[in-house]
């Protein structure tokens, strides 16, 4: 296996493009031919015929690009971040989904010549990746929008009426052939052929007939190159569609972990950005095969245009599993893999074939917690090749397995549930490692425990919920006894407890003067937990709470709760939640517009990785801290400091936390395997029995429970816009129990 430099998937002897770049592909040879440098988060890209547009998230600017010199001719700033882009000509429309607005640039002057207002339509959830998507019609004279709700807009472009055609599903994607208009629906799986006037939907095609967790999410869609191109989520694969059958003819498979984030068509194919691996993928419409151009770092938008494809590259994360013999992974004769829908390939590198499987169960489709995800499963993947793919006398493969949904960018119970029935029913499954999410977690260990041969080990990387393990403030009824009903444990963490991390953040609160804390909490089981852990050990430590309350995850703004907290005489307030699934980037913005910059903002592990949480937050992000549960990656010494400096170096990036903790978990389970008979009820049992002595995170063994020996949590500052060591924290026991 090769990890190699550029931090997404090119391979040795190419160079990766630099992130906040656009990408240039020649179409006939699938060559990087250059790239275009576009800062501030380059995302949505729409190409005419002579310049390339590309909107900007985080500068919220919209570039022109000269397709024939390459290099950028106008920025445009916008009042906030666009929506969706669509070529007109050479022009193009921006669609500021916030203030319902189309605008259109004119390129010669680089300013907006044109506004078109929308109708009034429903807020969109917090939690929607893709806000809307617009494709523009030069023949019909007409643009067509879809902003979120049931409603497929169509402008005309000369008189400015609006004529809304309601789908009875909400519609995410649209774009334009010959003769009809297509729609997509991600909730309902479904693609609309609609007539050229937006009079009628003509044909509903299902993408798939059952809807649920692990089928086809259609997220975007493109026509050319003779069919309807759609581009699914949660399967992350691509439906071909042929428009006179009006039927699916074909599904073509990209791989779980690509993410793959935009589709276009042209140039003799049909183009992919995955944002998961750091390629674009060719789908070649003769044969329907696929073939893969690295890039590097995390593609994001693509378009065909003045003789080439133009793809935008964010900063990423990832590393590449080297291909075998022309494959992505070994699929290892003989070995019955995990479900293709939800898991990767068999990955095996070594001697022979795998007798055995390991997997991670992590969520790879959120909005900025996946680039960890990604990497945490890099991570496992690099220690792997380290022991070349064998725990003692056993040969051990891997799949990493999704446990997210396109439709909300988090993780699935149903399909939490799914992976656990799935790792359980393979006999050649021998261990876990996962729990990103502690929720999705609860819904696995009674699964795993009872799994036949059993139990399952299960190794926990970030899963921090206190009722996994133990009873405790902020615990349900029954935990942790209801998973695993039979007496027989299956559960360990490398990570502290949410009960140390609370201790710690109460803790951080008295060192930094804190005379009232307010808490608050998302209702999830993780953020009312850890949210509790600290109201219980601030009491202790003679703190007064101001109040305890939730957040809505969904609301758009909380000036009303961050008025709430100032008449409470609060001067600081503990989030308990996340960035991507509890709104928080949104939170601590209405926190800092109401309560100012001396307002002490703390924050725990779920605000990881800090730098996306930093780029959605903006100047709001400024001096918040970030607890994480182990000791920080850039302080660990021996083992731990030698893995991260081969890692970095690896993937040509910085390593996240929760990747050490991968890394470790990964070590635990392939030493419990080898010292095991090859039985999961074994493995299980030499994992508690685990004494690790200067590994990666130091060394811990696991208590009665599951929980780590070690406790120490690293509170990071966000200090110019970037996470510095503030503290290393251990609390006393006392303060913890």
């Amino acid at each position: 296996v090769e990890l190699t430099r550029g931090g997404g998937g090119a391979p040795a002897g190419v160079a990766s493009v630099a992130p906040d770049s656009l990408a240039v592909v020649d179409p006939n040879t699938n060559g990087l031919t250059g790239e275009v440098r576009i800062p501030g988060g380059p995302s949505l890209v729409a190409a005419g015929r002579k310049v390339v547009w590309v909107a900007s998230a985080d500068s919220r600017t919209v570039s022109a690009v000269a397709a024939d010199k390459r290099v950028v001719t106008h920025v445009v700033p916008l009042t906030s971040a666009a929506g969706a882009l669509g070529a007109d000509g050479d022009a193009v429309w921006v669609l500021d989904g916030n203030r319902r607005v189309l605008l259109k640039i004119d390129p010669t002057y680089g300013a907006v010549t044109r506004r078109l207002k929308l109708p009034p339509a429903p807020p969109l959830p917090a939690s929607n990746q893709r806000l809307s998507s617009l494709s523009v019609v030069r023949a019909a004279d007409a643009l067509w929008v879809t902003d979120g709700s049931t409603r497929l807009l169509r402008v005309d472009s000369e008189s400015d009426r609006v004529r809304a055609l309601d789908v009875g599903a909400p519609v995410n994607d649209v774009a334009v052939g010959q003769s009809a208009v297509w729609a997509t629906s991600g909730p309902a799986a479904s693609v609309f052929q609609i007539d050229m006037q937006g009079r009628a939907v003509k044909t509903r095609i299902r993408i798939v007939n059952r809807l649920g967790s692990t089928a086809p999410f259609p997220v975007a869609v493109a026509v050319g190159e003779g069919a309807v191109w759609v581009l699914n989520g949660n399967t992350q694969s691509v439906s071909r569609i042929d428009a006179e059958l009006g039927g699916v003819t074909e599904t073509i498979p990209l791989g779980i972990g690509r993410n793959p984030s935009d589709i276009a068509a042209g140039a003799g194919a049909v183009w992919v950005a995955n944002t998961g691996n750091g390629t674009l993928a060719r789908i070649d419409p003769g044969t329907n095969s696929v073939d893969t151009v690295p890039l590097g770092n995390s593609p994001t938008g693509v378009a065909v245009g003045g003789g080439a494809v133009w793809v935008s590259v964010q900063p990423g994360f990832r590393a590449r599993v080297a291909p075998t013999s022309g494959e992505e992974a070994v699929q290892g004769a003989g070995v019955a893999a995990l479900p293709a829908s939800r898991c990767s390939p068999v990955e095996f590198q070594g001697e022979g074939r795998p007798r055995y499987l390991i997997a991670s169960d992590l969520p790879f489709q959120g909005q900025s917690g996946f680039a960890e995800t990604l990497q945490m499963s890099d991570a496992i993947r690099f220690v792997l090749a380290r022991h070349q793919f064998r725990a003692g006398p056993y040969t051990v493969g891997y799949q990493a397995c999704d446990d997210s949904t396109a439709a909300t960018g988090s993780y699935d119970i149903p399909r939490c549930r799914a992976n656990a029935q799935a790792y359980a029913a393979s006999r050649i499954v021998i261990g876990v490692i996962g729990g990103y999410n502690s929720g999705c977690v609860q819904a696995q260990l009674a699964v795993l425990a009872g799994a036949p041969g059993g139990p399952l080990a299960m190794i926990g990387t970030a899963s921090t919920y206190v009722g996994l393990t133990h009873a405790g403030p902020g615990t349900t009824p029954g935990e942790p006894r209801k998973y695993h009903p039979e007496g027989k444990r299956s559960y360990v963490r490398v990570v502290a407890a949410d009960d140390i991390q609370g201790a710690a953040n109460a803790l951080l609160a008295k060192r930094l003067g804190v005379k009232s804390l307010f808490v608050l909490h998302d209702g999830d089981p993780y953020g009312f937990g850890i949210a509790s852990d600290v109201r219980r050990a601030g009491t202790k430590l003679g703190i007064p709470i101001a109040g305890f309350e939730r957040w809505d995850p969904h609301a758009r703004t909380y000036t009303t709760l961050a008025r709430r907290i100032r008449r409470a005489g609060a001067d600081a307030a503990f989030l308990g939640g996340s960035v991507d699934t509890s709104n928080g980037p949104t939170l601590v913005r209405s926190l800092r517009s109401v309560l100012g910059e001396r307002f002490h903002v703390l924050t725990p592990d779920g605000f990881t990785p800090i730098p996306p949480f930093v780029r959605q937050a903006g100047p709001a992000a400024e001096a918040v801290t970030v607890s994480f549960t182990a000791a920080p990656p850039e302080r660990l010494e021996g083992e731990g400091g030698r893995f991260v400096a081969q890692f970095e170096r690896a993937i040509g990036r910085p390593v996240e936390a929760y990747s050490v903790a991968a890394a470790q978990a990964t070590e635990v389970l392939l030493d419990a395997i080898g010292r095991s008979d090859g039985s999961r009820g074994s493995v299980t049992s030499n994992v508690f029995k685990t004494r690790v002595s200067n590994g990666i995170l130091g060394s811990f063994s696991f208590d009665r429970n599951g929980d780590t020996t070690a406790g120490a949590i690293t509170i990071y500052r966000i200090v110019g816009g970037k996470p510095t060591v503030f503290a290393v924290i251990k609390p006393p026991p006392s303060l913890v129990r």
